[in-house]
This record gives structure tokens, sequence and C-alpha cells, in this order.
């Protein structure tokens, strides 16, 4: 009698059961398939420009070096606007890399993106810094034997009182300290992003700010106040996620490995303009 009454709750049971896994399966597939897509094509076109990259060195004069805003307006006009495609599966958001590369007691500021981005770099630069030069160069054989710093973090919270980190005076004067011999590269791989972030025009100094400041050897501009930042208003520009490392490359690398423990303690002085920052010797950057 019991097996009676159960039957027909059994049979609803046995049809709910694989309707929901479906239905289950079908939910997952609409909220992850077109992420998942998206990186394996992000993926796909990465491998394909990865052969097709290009470098440029780039030459300022010490009045433009002096612009702030001109270094604002070109991070702004690197954002491509959109994804760029080599197929119809390969398509994502080019990559850019800025560089300062010192070699031999000298620094030079290098930009690398594809190749398919020269007219875009030349225009950016061109419209930011009328009078800089921007010479394309050679492909160079890498150092065969390296060691890097690899920084994470945060940037700070909006609001968060503090002074200037000097960063850019700090790095000038670790790459200064360099092993006879040695080279060293701060590098900022540049990845864009779809939509772009709001922030506030007078808000702590990013990345990229600190990265010409150290490029140029320009002091940091003084954080505004809580109270300041807190009426100022909002923007919208291009967004960018950010992962930032430094390379010493050296005949001897026990001296540049102990070049790069110094390195570390000099990456902390960002923690006094609210970065959270972690530095990892041997490890992998993160995206900030």
């Amino acid at each position: 009698m019991t097996n009676e009454m159960l039957a027909p709750f059994m049979a609803l049971v046995g049809i709910a059961i694989p309707v929901g896994v479906a239905v289950l399966a079908i939910g997952i597939t609409v909220a992850i398939g077109p992420r998942l897509i998206g990186l394996l094509r992000q993926r796909a076109y990465d491998r394909a420009t990865e052969g097709e990259r290009v470098r440029w060195v780039l030459r300022l004069d010490p009045a433009a070096a002096a612009d702030r805003d001109a270094a604002v307006r070109l991070i702004a006009a690197l954002h491509p606007g959109g994804r760029r495609g080599v197929s119809a599966w390969a398509s994502g958001w080019p990559t850019l890399e800025l560089v300062v590369r010192w070699a031999d007691g000298r620094a030079r500021f290098e930009l690398v993106a594809p190749r398919q981005l020269a007219r875009s770099i030349e225009t950016s630069v061109a419209a930011a810094y009328p009078a800089a030069e921007l010479e394309p160069l050679e492909p160079g054989d890498p150092a065969s034997r390296t060691t890097v710093l690899a920084v994470g973090g945060e940037p700070p919270e909006a609001g968060t009182p503090g002074p200037t980190a000097g960063f850019g005076a700090v790095l000038v004067e670790l790459l200064v300290r360099l092993p006879r011999d040695a080279t060293g590269l701060w590098q900022l791989r540049v990845s864009p992003l779809p939509e772009a972030a709001t922030r506030t025009p007078d808000d702590v100094p990013g990345m990229s700010e600190m990265f010409f400041d150290s490029f140029l050897g320009r002091p940091a501009r003084p954080l505004p106040s809580a109270a300041a930042r807190s009426h100022a208003p909002r923007q919208t520009g291009p967004a960018f996620s950010v992962t930032a490392t430094l390379e010493a490359g050296s005949a001897d690398l026990g001296a540049a490995r102990a070049w790069l423990f110094d390195a570390v303690a000099a990456v902390g002085t960002l923690r006094a303009a609210g970065w959270r920052i972690e530095a990892r010797i041997g490890g992998r950057a993160g995206p900030m």
C-alpha cells in the first residue's frame, strides 16, 4: 500500500531530477560560457601576436618631461578602445608594455606593443609630446641570466590621507646602484579593460603616473587632503589592469639577486602613500 502511494511521487522525482540537472547545466553554460570563450579567444590572440611585437624608444626634451598632463594624455590615448583581432577566432585586448631600461649607466624609456597598433602608438605619442622622438628598435637578444622581482598590490582607497610616496626618486636611486655591467628593467605590463573606471581627478597617484615620475626623474605630486577628495567631481576614463616587475640581468647572478633584495625595500616605500604592496623575488606579478 505504501509503495503504491509513493509511486506517483517517485515518478515526479524521477522526472524533476533530470530536468533540474539540465536547467542547472544550461544556467552554468549561460553564466560562464561567454567569459570562458572570451578568455580562450584572448589567449589565442596573445599567442598570435607574441612574435609580432614592436619595441620603440621614446626620447623627450626636458620641457616635455615636466608636463604631467601630457603623460596622462599619453596613457589615456594608448587605450585601443576596443578588441583587436588577427583572425575570426583570435581576438582580444592588446597588451602594452612600458619599460625603463637601465644599462651602462644610462636609462631609456621604451614602449612595446603588437605591430598592428604601430600607427596608433605613433599618433598617441605625437599628440601628447609633439617634439618627442619615437624610434623603432631592432629585436635584441634577451639576457641569458636574469632574476625578477614581482610586484603586486592594491592602490589606496579614496579619501586615504598620507604623504607622497616619492617612488620615482627612489627608483632612480635604486637603478643608479645597479652592479657593474648589470642591466635593469622596470616594466609595467598594461592590459586595457573594456569599461572605463571611475576615479577622482586628484586622487592618489596611480602606477602609470609614478612610472613616468621615475623615468623622468621628477618629484611626485603631493596628495590632496581627504576633505578635498571627498568633494571632487567623479570622472570616467580609460581603465587598465597593470602588472609590475623589476628585472636585473648580470653575469654575476648573486649580485643581481642581492640588488633585488634592496629593491624590495624601495618598492615598499609605496606604502607611505597608502598602497598595499607585496614584492616577491622570483614570483609572479599580480594585476593592480
